[in-house]
C-alpha cells in the first residue's frame, strides 16, 4: 500500500517559491481547481521554454499519443541550443497501471537538461508515481480555494489587469459571480475592456455590469464607437469575449448604429433629431445617440458604409480572425478621415 504522507505543494506555495533558475526536473499537477491548473502550467511554459527553440526543445503528449517507451526517450534527448528540453504529458491519469509503474521508476532517473510536467485531470486515488514526484521534484495539489482564499485570487485578477477595485467592489463580485475563479477572472477582463487600465472599480459599477454577458459587453463596443473613443474600442474588439457573440451580428449591430446616426443627421433643418432617436432607439439611449450624432459629419458616415461592406465581405469569403477585422473597422469608424474608402483588408477576395 502507498503511504499518503508525502510532500504536497499547494498554489500559494509553489507561486512564492518558485526559481526558473532552478527547475525542478518535474512538475506532477493535480487536483480539481482547473483555473489553477491552466495558470501553473502557463507560468511554467513562459518560464521554462524559450521561445527560440520551442519547436525543437518543447513537445505536449496524452498517453493515447505516445508510448511510455517514447515518452522516456523524449525526456532523453538532448535539448537543441543552450535551452532546456520541456516535456508536458497532459490525461496522465489515463496511463495504464503499468504505464504509471514504469514512469514512477524513471522519474529519478530524469536527465537535468529536462523538465517533465505531468498533468493529472483528477487525483482520485493515491499510487506511488505521486510520491516519487515529490521526492524527485513538485507534486502540485490545485483543489479549489477556501472561500476566505478567494478575494485574494479576486484582488490579483483586477492587479493583473491593471485595474483598482474597492473591497465593496471584489465582495460585491463574488457575490454576483461566484466562486468559480474562470468566471472571476473573466468577468475582471470584462472590466479591464471596458473601463481600461488604470480605471477604479466600485460596486456601483459591478452591481450594473458584472454577470451581465457578451450583450452587455457589446453594448459598451457601441457606445466607444458612438464616442470614436478609439482606445476603447479597439481593445473591445481585439478581446475573445466580445466574440462570443456572432462577429456577423456584431457588424450588422455596428451598421444599424451607424444608419440610424446617418438617418438623424440627413434630417430636414424643420425636424427634431431629438424625437428621431427617441423614436429609433427609444429609453434613455436616444441621448447618447444626440452626442454620437454630434461627433461625425454626414461624410464621416457615408464613408463607413462602403467600410462596412468590406468587412462583412471579408468575413465571409476569408479565414481573418474576427477580432482583427473587428479591430479595423473600430480604427476607422473612429477616425474615418483616415480612411481612403479603399478596401483596407488585403486578404479580401477580388469581388465580381
Amino acid at each position: 500500500m502507498v503511504s499518503t504522507k508525502f510532500k504536497r505543494t499547494y498554489y500559494e506555495q509553489f507561486i512564492s517559491g518558485f526559481n526558473p533558475q532552478k527547475p525542478k526536473p518535474v512538475y506532477l499537477i493535480g487536483g480539481d481547481d482547473e483555473f489553477l491548473k491552466f495558470k501553473v502550467q502557463k507560468l511554467l511554459l513562459e518560464k521554462l521554454v524559450d521561445p527560440a527553440t520551442r519547436d525543437f526543445n518543447y513537445a505536449c503528449y496524452s498517453p493515447s499519443e505516445i508510448e511510455i517507451g517514447e515518452l522516456i526517450s523524449a525526456c532523453d534527448s538532448y535539448p537543441f541550443g543552450p535551452g532546456r528540453r520541456v516535456i508536458r504529458l497532459t490525461h496522465a491519469n489515463r496511463l495504464s497501471p503499468k504505464g504509471k509503474k514504469i514512469l514512477a521508476s524513471y522519474l529519478p532517473r530524469i536527465p537535468d537538461h529536462t523538465t517533465l510536467i505531468i498533468i493529472f485531470d483528477k487525483i482520485s486515488s493515491i499510487i506511488n508515481l505521486f510520491k516519487v514526484a515529490s521526492e524527485v521534484g513538485v507534486f502540485l495539489d490545485l483543489g479549489a480555494p477556501f472561500p476566505s482564499k478567494i478575494p485574494q485570487f479576486v484582488n490579483g485578477f483586477f492587479r493583473e489587469f491593471g485595474l483598482k477595485a474597492s473591497n465593496g467592489a471584489v465582495r460585491d463580485l463574488i457575490n454576483i459571480v461566484g466562486p468559480d475563479l474562470y468566471s472571476l477572472h473573466n468577468e475582471v477582463q470584462k472590466l479591464s475592456l471596458v473601463l481600461g487600465k488604470g480605471a477604479s472599480v466600485t460596486p456601483d459599477f459591478i452591481s450594473r455590469f458584472a454577470g451581465a454577458g457578451s450583450g452587455k459587453l457589446f453594448e459598451f463596443y457601441l457606445d466607444a464607437l458612438g464616442r470614436r473613443n478609439i482606445s476603447k474600442a479597439v481593445a473591445l474588439a481585439g478581446g475573445d469575449m466580445l466574440l462570443t457573440e456572432n462577429p456577423h451580428r456584431i457588424i450588422l449591430g455596428v451598421g444599424y448604429m451607424i444608419n440610424t446616426l446617418y438617418s438623424g443627421i440627413s434630417l430636414p433643418k424643420s425636424s427634431s433629431i431629438e424625437d428621431f432617436f427617441r423614436r429609433r432607439v427609444g429609453g434613455r439611449k436616444f441621448r447618447d445617440y444626440i452626442i454620437y450624432a454630434n461627433g461625425f459629419k454626414k461624410s464621416e458616415l457615408e464613408k463607413i458604409f462602403s467600410l462596412l461592406f468590406y468587412a462583412e465581405w471579408e468575413l465571409k469569403l476569408n479565414p481573418t480572425p474576427a477580432n482583427q477585422i473587428l479591430q479595423v473597422l473600430s480604427y476607422y469608424i473612429c477616425k474615418p478621415n483616415l480612411y481612403d474608402g479603399r478596401n483596407p483588408f488585403p486578404g479580401l477576395s477580388p469581388l465580381n
